[in-house]
């Protein structure tokens, strides 16, 4: 009878290291697509926003006329 109790709070320590690693994974895993994701918006905006604006101004200082007096 004491080795069935032993055995069965065995099982039950190894349930709940089992679901904190699961649940430590699981955190990890949704930090990193943050990450990821983050980076990626860092990465749309700096390079076609902020790049298409500099060649519309680039054009638009090309397209104006300089006077010199």
């Amino acid at each position: 009878r004491i080795c069935l109790l032993i055995f069965f709070y065995l099982a039950v320590i190894i349930f709940v290291v089992f679901i904190v690693i699961l649940v430590f994974i699981l955190i990890v895993v949704f930090i990193v697509i943050l990450i990821i994701v983050f980076v990626f918006i860092l990465i749309i905006v700096f390079v076609f926003i902020l790049a298409t604006t500099e060649i519309y101004t680039l054009s638009l200082h090309d397209a104006l006329p300089i006077y010199y007096r």
